[in-house]
């Protein structure tokens, strides 16, 4: 979950900072109104890191109030959360990788 937060808070090297940079990028290239959405756009995205840290904060750097409850989640499950969290490293560190996937993608539809 924290690899989740992270990615969606837009920190590098993970795919969320690929994708904020890239709507940021063309709303600045495109210029005009879209350069101040562009602004608001990072600013946004500065008051959800901080939401978004502070669940990652209460989940490692708190103590636990009361019995802390045990689960044991199934293969399935961990076996689909360790491929989500390597595809969100593979695309954070290889960002050339989601171009290669939308080529990919448009070429099965036309």
């Amino acid at each position: 979950m924290a690899l989740s937060l992270l990615s969606l808070t837009g920190i590098p090297p993970l795919a969320g900072f690929w994708a904020k940079a890239y709507v940021v990028v063309a709303a600045v290239q495109a210029g005009g109104w879209l350069t101040v959405l562009a602004v608001v756009a990072m600013l946004n995205a500065a008051a959800a890191a901080f939401y978004y840290l502070r669940v990652v904060v209460y989940m490692y750097m708190r103590e636990p109030e009361g019995q802390p409850v045990v689960s044991s989640p199934g293969t399935l499950f961990r076996v689909g959360l360790a491929a989500t969290g390597i595809v969100t490293l593979v695309f954070g560190l290889f960002p050339a990788f989601v171009t290669l996937a939308s080529n990919a993608a448009s070429a099965l539809t036309s």
